[in-house]
């Protein structure tokens, strides 16, 4: 097991990719108690170094950081400078090509990255899209919660489009008595179910690679059209018909697209 870092090890990561040789008033207060994994609000002025408070404890910690910030243009400055210092990190929101957004999720699946920037847009685009309430698992754990939205009963129908395994057990056991579960695309490896006398008497169905069938594909057609989904919102990619193979291959890597429209 990895010894949790010290403040002598902030200290020398602070010196190493930021140039300073100490921390300001507060920082490190806020420092130590983020790398204790302590709930904390930091509430400094203009020029503060608030920043350095998330950025410097997201070198050591295990897990990806994940800064959630509405000003996409702070976020781009923030993210090349960081990388200009040699941190590992990257953003994601509505300024990046597809073929950007296809690079930081291929380097998310790899582990390439300590932090990654996001605008709360992306979460506010499922409402968009019709859903009636947002689960931000990063917050949350994703399963209570859409018990408690369901008031027990679980969801009628669950769906996985991140081919994690721990996603595709949470899909699972979101869902209701009687309920649907849908698997969307082949998955990064196996998935292991626990199946008890409880999970059992739910009688779940559960489709797999569910969009590539016939069924999946009507449901996912006339979804579209009940809840009037603007159609370039949901398209990551467009081809023409001679670019086939090169369409093909992109989305065989499981990096991007999880239906094909033919207009």
């Amino acid at each position: 097991m990895t010894p949790p870092s010290t403040l002598d090890d902030a200290r020398a990561a602070l010196r190493q990719h930021f140039g300073y040789p100490e921390f300001r008033p507060g920082q490190t207060q806020a420092v130590e108690s983020v790398l204790q994994g302590q709930d904390t609000l930091v509430v400094l002025p203009t020029g503060g170094g608030k920043s350095i408070c998330y950025q410097v404890p997201a070198l050591m910690l295990p897990k990806l950081t994940v800064v959630i910030s509405p000003l996409i243009s702070l976020m781009k400055d923030q993210v090349d400078t960081l990388v200009g210092n040699g941190v590992p990190a990257a953003l994601y929101n509505s300024s990046l090509s597809p073929d950007e957004k296809d690079g930081v999720v291929a380097g998310l699946r790899a582990g390439r990255y300590c932090l990654l920037y996001v605008s709360p847009e992306r979460l506010a685009l499922a409402k968009e899209f019709g859903a009636d309430a947002v689960v931000n698992s990063k917050d949350t754990d994703p399963v209570k919660a859409v018990h408690d939205l369901t008031h027990g009963d679980g969801a009628e129908t669950t769906m996985d489009c991140t081919g994690v395994p721990e996603a595709r057990v949470a899909a699972v056991r979101s869902a209701g008595t009687w309920g649907r579960v849908a698997l969307v695309g082949e998955g990064g490896g196996p998935t292991a179910f626990d199946i008890s006398q409880h999970l059992l008497r739910r009688q779940l169905t559960i489709h797999a690679s569910w969009t590539f069938s016939a069924m999946g594909q009507a449901e996912c057609a006339r979804f579209i059209v009940d809840k009037k989904v603007p159609l370039k919102k949901l398209l990551t990619h467009r081809f023409k018909l001679d670019e086939a193979d090169r369409a093909y291959k992109l989305f065989d890597t499981q990096t991007t697209g999880k239906g094909v429209f033919v207009f």
